[in-house]
């Protein structure tokens, strides 16, 4: 999902015009510079309830899933390890689309390659790899709301 790219450079675009239209000079092509940087939505603690979602359990560790693929306002509902494997239900606060994108766009950030990826609508998966293991991220849809999903991770980490 490219909306935030997209309202940027129509943002862009639509304040040079207005500058130009008012008698002044566009801004002058440079360096990008940051612009403000957008809060971080709190996990919604009734996510699950209203959306038909797994429960979030009181022993479910936030650290099961690492914080660099951790989605904004993603929210861990269970967790389990044996070894030094994980596996851990994810409520998401997107589409399963919006979830999929973002996951594919986040694993190389975050310094993993993508080594699968597959959406097909109603499901999708995505293996991320790096030098300590291998991720994996099954996407389904929410039970009754449309910008929710759920994931269920898992992550094998390889041995020296």
């Amino acid at each position: 999902m490219r909306v935030p790219t997209l309202t940027a450079c129509c943002v862009a675009a639509c304040t040079a015009a207005t500058i130009t239209a008012c008698g002044g000079d566009p801004p002058a092509p440079g360096p990008a510079r940051p612009g403000p940087v957008a809060a971080t939505p709190a996990p919604d603690p009734g996510l699950s309830e209203r959306c038909g979602l797994p429960p979030i359990r009181a022993d479910a560790a936030p650290d099961a899933v690492p914080a660099e693929l951790r989605l904004p306002g993603s929210q861990v509902a269970s967790a389990r390890r044996s070894g030094s494997a994980v596996t851990a239900t994810v409520l998401i606060p997107l589409s399963l689309a919006a979830a999929y994108q973002a996951l594919v766009e986040l694993g190389p950030r975050a310094g993993y390659e993508v080594a699968f990826s597959e959406f097909e609508g109603f499901d999708g998966e995505i293996y991320l790899r790096n030098d300590s293991g291998l991720v994996k991220f099954r996407l389904r849809p929410s039970g009754s709301c449309e910008n929710a999903s759920q994931a269920l991770f898992q992550r094998a980490v390889l041995d020296g």
